[in-house]
């Protein structure tokens, strides 16, 4: 298992479990894990981050993540997506649409009304201890979470 970030914690999170972490602040993420499959790319791959996807300057590109992601899984494998691409034009997506190269496009399926969402985003945005990923369970929505 693989893992691409430059954020300190979560190389550390996923190495204390056995995966091997890539930063793309300091290697090409795509080069890193051609490097480890001999050339032939990861059998599948998961797109965390969406369309708030930026170079390690800052610069927002909505694709990097689906690009690179692309680009180091197999034409065999499989590839999923947990990253938010919103419906609505965002600057970056816009100015990638005017370049030809395009965005997801993702279709709505029902809308969650999180309670603790902000605050839990809130936490992680500033990379509080503990605070990795935000997984919201929306069928316990009606339960008070």
């Amino acid at each position: 298992m693989m893992i691409v970030d430059r954020h300190p914690d979560r190389p550390r999170l996923a190495e204390s479990i056995g995966a091997i972490a890539i930063d793309d602040s300091k290697v090409d993420p795509v080069q890193a894990v051609l490097d480890e499959t001999m050339g032939l790319g990861a059998d599948n791959g998961c797109e965390c981050v969406g369309y708030q996807a930026h170079e390690p300057d800052g610069e927002e590109r909505a694709n990097l993540t689906m690009n690179r992601l692309v680009a180091s899984v197999r034409f065999t494998g499989r590839i999923g997506t947990v990253g938010v691409f919103v419906p609505q034009v965002q600057p970056a997506a816009a100015r990638l649409d005017r370049r030809g190269q395009g965005r997801a496009v993702v279709h709505r399926e029902s809308r969650a009304v999180p309670r603790r969402a902000p605050e839990a985003y809130e936490h992680f945005d500033k990379r509080d201890d503990g605070w990795t990923k935000v997984v919201l369970h929306p069928a316990m929505a009606g339960a008070g979470a």
